[in-house]
């Protein structure tokens, strides 16, 4: 005999194995505040904790397919490239989980997510972070 499912069962059976509750409120760490100071990127994140990117450092982790190879992930980008002066003159908001900044080398493609952000202050000396996480 063929027991068939509702939907809504087939979904509950599906949550139950990803061990996910249904009214789970997901939740991401997203800037408050961005400035753009003397040294670099400066983001006042929503936990409490204001983190300073360097211009040079934040540049040079550009992802987007000029910088690294699509297929391989390799970087392709030219360190030599980027001068040691460089800076963000602005920024732009990308939808509710990334920026993307416009450097003075003209260079306006990156796209750089909130998680990549706050991976890099976590694990990167370069980033100078206060205030507690």
């Amino acid at each position: 005999q063929i027991k068939l499912l509702s939907t809504k069962n087939i979904i509950s059976v599906i949550l139950q194995k990803r061990r996910i509750p249904r009214n789970r409120k997901v939740t991401m760490t997203v800037p408050a505040q961005i400035e753009m100071t003397g040294v670099g990127v400066q983001i006042a994140w929503d936990n409490n904790q204001t983190c300073t990117y360097p211009y040079r450092y934040l540049r040079l982790q550009c992802a987007c397919a000029a910088c690294v190879e699509e297929m391989t992930g390799r970087p392709i980008l030219n360190v030599a490239s980027v001068p040691e002066d460089i800076i963000a003159v602005e920024y732009l908001r990308v939808g509710k989980y990334a920026l993307q900044f416009l450097w003075t080398d003209g260079h306006d493609s990156g796209i750089y997510p909130f998680e990549k952000l706050l991976q890099l202050s976590e694990n990167d000396n370069a980033v100078i972070c206060q205030g507690t996480s």
